[in-house]
């Protein structure tokens, strides 16, 4: 009797370092001043699946990436400064299924991060670096499966408050609500499975400055993966439409689009606890940054 409540304390506690040690990595690292999309950095293999139990869900992501060159409106690209972004994110997740066979599945998400930007100028003056706290999110999405559970389809908005730290708001728009209607869909045929989602991310005029809003962009993104057992291996395709910014009613003729391949891996090391890597490389774009990173995600099913 002894030996099984100090397994289960001992349990218990590796549980609790485990979620200290998660949220220590959170405040350590820290969306981005120009980084790929939020779809892009978000959606892994099976994550559009109907299959998540009616339990709470975290996700955390640890995330870097760093770019030293830059594509301008006609695709050229030249070196820039070093632009470093670390980020931070933590996603608490509640799934509800209803409906004959739970063929319905509606999910209630709020995600919150810190970001710390450096951009290495040619001097102190000219370089930037600052950390913080990054506008909160609210993801939101209701979906429909077959019987046998193999299609699933979804319609999801995320909303944006400007409640980020003021430091960290540098390009037009930061300062302003957004939103983002997605459509998305998952197949599988036996281990092999297919993600796809799309979005339009608009920005509402900037809080602190009239007629001034950051670059829209459509976004649509594709993850061919194979299941074996525990494991996971995916490619993740993603493609990237920016529309012009504005400030106090003047374009910016800063419209563009970005194309970037990820590879990933996955691997349930516990039968609630997961971890997915994943690695990302630009390989085209106009008026954007052509960088690189790495996206490290853990998730725990309570």
């Amino acid at each position: 009797m002894k030996k099984q409540i100090h397994r289960s304390l001992f349990s218990v506690l590796i549980h609790k370092f485990l979620l200290l040690f998660c949220m220590f990595t959170f405040a350590l690292s820290s969306t981005a001043w120009a980084a790929p999309g939020i779809l892009q950095i978000a959606t892994r293999d099976g994550f559009f699946s109907n299959q998540f139990p009616d339990t709470l869900i975290t996700l955390t992501h640890t995330y870097f990436y760093w770019a030293d060159e830059y594509a301008d409106a006609d695709g050229n690209e030249s070196d820039i400064a070093d632009t470093d972004v670390a980020l931070g994110i933590v996603r608490l997740i509640k799934p509800w299924h209803f409906g004959d066979s739970n063929q319905f599945q509606y999910i209630l998400e709020g995600i919150f991060s810190m970001e710390n930007l450096s951009i290495e100028g040619a001097d102190y003056a000219s370089s930037f670096n600052e950390s913080g706290i990054w506008n909160p999110m609210l993801y939101t999405s209701l979906g429909w499966n077959n019987e046998k559970k193999t299609t699933h389809l979804q319609a999801a908005l995320i909303a944006v408050a400007p409640w980020g730290d003021d430091d960290l708001k540098i390009n037009p728009g930061d300062n302003s609500y957004q939103v983002m209607p997605i459509l998305a869909f998952q197949q599988q045929f036996g281990n092999f499975w297919i993600d796809g989602s799309m979005g339009y991310y608009m920005y509402f005029d900037d809080l602190s400055s009239t007629n001034t809003s950051g670059r829209d962009y459509f976004e649509i993104n594709i993850v061919p993966s194979y299941h074996l057992g525990n494991w996971s291996f995916y490619l993740q395709g993603d493609y990237r439409a920016l529309q012009e910014s504005k400030v106090d009613g003047v374009e910016l003729n800063d419209d563009g689009y970005n194309v970037s391949l990820c590879g990933g891996v996955g691997w349930f090391f516990r039968p609630d606890m997961q971890l997915n890597l994943k690695y990302e490389q630009d390989i085209d774009g106009e008026s954007d940054l052509q960088g690189q990173g790495f996206n490290l995600r853990w998730m725990w099913i309570f």
